[in-house]
């Protein structure tokens, strides 16, 4: 029961996920938010990849800081998300093959990794563009009153940044980000 039950609940956020990605494409976008405004009467939303496009600061902050050390990472976007979401330690491993010499050059993966991460939050504050469809569905959300909240693996401080870069953003009450959960 359990699983059915789970397995539906995935089911919805697919959903969801598919609405927010084709919502610039509709011409029928009111109707569709209205059913679905009617058909639930919470939303439930993950931030990276569905509503702040973040998966592209990511890859330009890999690319800035490779750049900095001298190595170029002439890849296009699909070849980031190939390496980076088919496997734990894909972007790692790619990264390495690509260039063998890099960790003996500048260190370890973590130690690299966190100055990736120092880029990222330069860059972050330069402005995240939200996906397609996703201020709209967020504004329809908040006329409908509707409930809505972000679960998140994201820190707050980072959300945050992004929050601020956008009102529709804001207008959700309730953000739960990996700082308030352990497991």
């Amino acid at each position: 029961k359990a699983k059915v039950k789970a397995n539906k609940a995935f089911i919805k956020i697919r959903k969801c996920e598919t609405l927010v990605f084709f919502m610039n494409l509709t011409p029928c976008r009111s109707m569709i938010l209205n059913d679905l405004t009617k058909e639930y009467q919470v939303f439930l939303f993950d931030f990276d990849g569905l509503l702040a496009d973040t998966e592209h600061v990511h890859f330009e902050a890999f690319k800035e800081l490779l750049k900095r050390w001298k190595y170029d990472l002439d890849w296009q976007f699909r070849d980031y998300v190939n390496a980076a979401h088919f496997s734990t330690t894909g972007l790692k491993d790619t990264i390495l093959k690509k260039f063998p010499d890099l960790e003996e050059k500048v260190g370890p993966w973590k130690e690299w990794y966190s100055k990736k991460n120092a880029i990222y939050i330069e860059l972050l504050g330069k402005g995240v563009q939200l996906l397609p469809g996703a201020k709209e569905l967020l504004d329809h959300l908040k006329e409908a009153n509707i409930k809505r909240a972000v679960v998140t693996h994201s820190p707050k401080n980072l959300v945050d940044i992004i929050k601020a870069q956008h009102e529709c953003l804001q207008s959700i009450p309730n953000w739960y980000t990996r700082e308030l959960y352990t497991k």
